[in-house]
């Protein structure tokens, strides 16, 4: 599940600051890569890999 958040503030006339949260992976579930699939490996059918984790940025813009 992914999130994000906005928000503006006035600052004078028309200029606005836009103030941003974002956030993948929000509850923070791993995420399991597909099992190995060559015959000839030592770590045939074993999971050895997993998606990215939670990730959070902010950031901001000036709007005019």
């Amino acid at each position: 599940m992914d999130a994000s958040i906005f928000r503006d503030f006035g600052i004078h006339g028309r200029v606005k600051f836009q103030f941003c949260g974002e956030a993948t992976n929000v509850f923070n579930f791993v995420n399991l890569s597909a099992p190995s699939s060559a015959l000839n490996s030592t770590t045939f059918g074993i999971i050895t890999t997993a998606g990215t984790m939670r990730n959070l940025q902010v950031g901001g813009q000036l709007l005019f």
